[in-house]
């Protein structure tokens, strides 16, 4: 055992040696906490970016991940201007890079301007269409609620044309007179969600309508909005949320969660309606586990892990009434698939919010934007009074802005553009890796469990294989066959770094071969210079030019400094010093001694 060991030493020294390790890569470095992010800001004369140390909320917007960037659209926020709150909606579009890290203090929104008729609104819809890297917006949503009174007017649509920068010009896309949206009114609190081709509404309140109770499809393609039957999809609903699922079914899923039923009656989270796009069918499955309390005006996001698992991320909400009665719902609950199991995450509650979005935004990450105080100083009926409430404290997230870890369950300040793979909590490896996820698992209906067989997972680019240790046993020819098969790989991997060890030696070399060849020993010195030759060697013979110039003695290593490497004269005859060796190698010019 000690013979191997010191021959797996001997080895990795001379790896070592023909390998030199890599420069020390930096760690990665935010910017500097203490900068005026006022002064970095794309343009803090825009509405809606703030510098941290004056931003005190943001909430009721839109937002999309497309590319490397987070867009926010609308909503309101509030900040303060010389100790006093002001609040004001949001009139262009936001940007945020995620393709370099940052602190949700070092952070930088950019602006995009509206033109003239692009609706800033509370609640509204923004649908990504990545094959024309085009935002869609204007379809959904109200009038802010510090104008509460003020009615949007009917539906239309615009669109957003991104230019890979964080930036992009708007135009309308469907106007509101257009056919495609005839018999179809405007809607707020809607729950939406998009894939590839198509974006889905489902319910949602409206002005002048009864809630809605059927579903509305927007094919990005065609650029036209159909009623969709609302089979399946029981009461209306609104302040809900909607999440598109890539990974399972021919075509994606779509889950329904929580939302006002009518008159703040609440759904229940033990039951999640599952949307089909290409069947265009609507199934209900329940679900196992501790569902989330029924609440509305959450946020929703998800996730696929390296374990081919899915993971939806609930936070927030309110019970649709604020002060201490929101506490309650400062919590995080994971629904995991295919098993349809929920997990509460562990943690203090304290800093209830609602109205704010979430994103997955690469590996287990997820970025909470934004979120109104749902527990605000008791407000007095006043409806302006009650809307600033919400928006007059200080978020507890900077800028508002948070990154919850789905692999640690645990809150993070900053985002990082190159994270490592998503692997599942402890907690859901523990259930899976039980009877109880096989027995739900077995439990789904039949048409989601036909969905749940139809799986798509990429790996991601990041992931590294990982395997558990085999049990040790005792086995004489196996140990004797691993001692042989071990030198022989050492031998190998000497003989390697031998090789390249010469080759980089033979690449150091930069003889001037024209000038020395055939040159005087005074054009030499030139060249060489006293001393180029040293170490400890074999001959301790002192050479010297006809002048008396000590040229150097020749040793059996040499460190070179010239330009030109100097040529060996010994008694056997000229030739030239191979480096770090000090073997003679002779040339066929031979060069002739001054007499």
């Amino acid at each position: 055992m000690r013979h191997q060991v010191l021959l797996s030493a001997i080895a990795f020294a001379l790896l070592s040696t023909a390998f030199p390790a890599p420069e020390p890569q930096p760690e990665p470095q935010y910017a500097n906490e203490n900068e005026n992010l006022e002064a970095r800001s794309a343009d803090e004369g825009q509405p809606g970016v703030i510098s941290s140390d004056k931003f005190l909320r943001r909430a009721f917007h839109a937002s999309a991940i497309a590319g490397n960037f987070l867009y926010v659209d609308g909503g309101q926020f509030s900040y303060i201007n010389n100790g006093t709150p002001q609040y004001k909606f949001t009139t262009s579009t936001l940007s945020l890079d995620l393709s370099k890290d940052w602190t949700n203090a070092t952070a930088v929104f950019n602006t995009i301007s509206k033109i003239p008729g692009v609706p800033n609104l509370n609640f509204g819809s923004l649908w990504y269409h990545e094959a024309e890297t085009t935002l869609y917006s204007g379809f959904a949503g109200e009038s802010p609620s510090y104008d509460r009174g003020s009615d949007p007017g009917p539906p239309s649509l615009w669109a957003l044309k991104l230019d890979g920068t964080g930036q992009g010009t708007w135009s309308e896309t469907v106007d509101s007179k257009a056919s495609t949206l005839n018999d179809i009114h405007r809607v707020t609190s809607t729950l939406q969600s998009y894939g590839p081709n198509n974006a889905w509404v489902l319910g949602g309140a409206s002005y002048s309508e009864p809630p809605m109770s059927g579903m509305i499809k927007f094919d990005m393609n065609a650029k036209q909005f159909s009623n969709i039957s609302s089979d399946g999809t029981g009461q209306p609903r609104s302040r809900g949320r909607m999440q598109y699922v890539p990974n399972f079914g021919p075509g994606g899923v779509h889950l329904a969660f929580g939302g006002d039923l009518k008159n703040n009656v609440l759904a229940d989270f033990s039951i999640v309606m599952v949307w089909d796009p290409t069947a265009s069918k609507w199934y209900n499955q329940s679900t196992t586990g501790a569902a989330p309390a029924r609440r509305v005006d959450f946020c929703l996001a998800g996730a696929p892990s390296n374990e081919q698992s899915y993971e939806i991320f609930v936070y927030g909400g309110s019970n649709g009434n604020l002060g201490t009665s929101a506490v309650p719902f400062d919590t995080i609950h994971i629904l995991t698939l295919p098993a349809f199991h929920w997990t509460q995450v562990s943690y203090a509650p304290g800093n209830p919010r609602h109205a704010m979005t979430c994103h997955g935004v690469g590996e287990s990450q997820i970025l909470v934007v934004g979120g109104a105080d749902t527990n605000p100083p008791d407000p007095n009926s006043n409806v302006n009074a009650v809307a600033r409430s919400k928006m007059t404290s200080k978020d507890t997230l900077t800028q508002g802005l948070g990154i919850f870890d789905l692999s640690t369950f645990e809150w993070a300040d900053h985002y990082t553009a190159s994270p490592a793979p998503y692997h599942q909590n402890d907690a859901i490896k523990t259930y899976y890796a039980g009877q109880q996820s096989q027995a739900d698992i077995k439990n789904l209906t039949t048409e989601v469990s036909a969905l749940m067989n139809q799986k798509s997972f990429t790996p991601s680019a990041n992931t590294t294989s990982s395997s558990s240790p085999a049990p040790s046993t005792s086995h004489t020819g196996a140990i004797a066959g691993g001692v042989v098969g071990g030198v022989a790989l050492i031998a190998l991997l000497a003989l390697l770094a031998w090789f390249f060890y010469r080759r980089r030696q033979r690449q150091k070399q930069n003889y001037d071969y024209t000038k020395a060849q055939g040159a005087p020993l005074e054009e030499m010195y030139k060249y060489g210079g006293p001393g180029d030759i040293r170490g400890e060697g074999e001959r301790p013979q002192d050479y010297k030019d006809p002048n008396g110039h000590y040229v150097g003695e020749l040793h059996g290593k040499d460190e070179r400094r010239g330009p030109v490497e100097l040529t060996d004269q010994t008694a056997e005859g000229p030739g030239v010093v191979e480096a770090g060796t000090g073997t003679v190698k002779r040339k066929p010019e031979r060069l002739e001694l001054p007499a």
